[in-house]
């Protein structure tokens, strides 16, 4: 994870110059409308149709049911700054 957020660091880095939105998945989900309509205005696109957007959770299991050493992997990350990806 700390390899995966270094990378994002790159990232941001390389394109400081340029204009940059980020999306974070579990705010596009919490608040959909908030999120279109700001990737609308990034965009510069005014008539985004929210009832047109459609998307769906990929694999909707509980990461218990998905990692196979998931107490493995919740002991490691519980007490770290990745904890909240440990909310499913």
């Amino acid at each position: 994870l700390e390899a995966i957020e270094a990378q994002e660091k790159k990232a941001r880095e390389r394109f400081r110059h340029w204009p940059l939105v980020e999306v974070v998945y579990e705010e596009m989900v919490t608040n959909p409308r908030h999120i279109f309509q700001s990737l609308g205005d990034f965009l510069e696109v005014d008539d985004v149709d929210f009832t047109k957007i459609k998307y769906h959770k990929q694999n909707s299991q509980r990461l218990e049911q998905q990692i196979v050493n998931y107490d493995e992997v919740r002991m490691l990350l519980e007490n770290s700054q990745f904890s909240s990806y440990l909310r499913s």
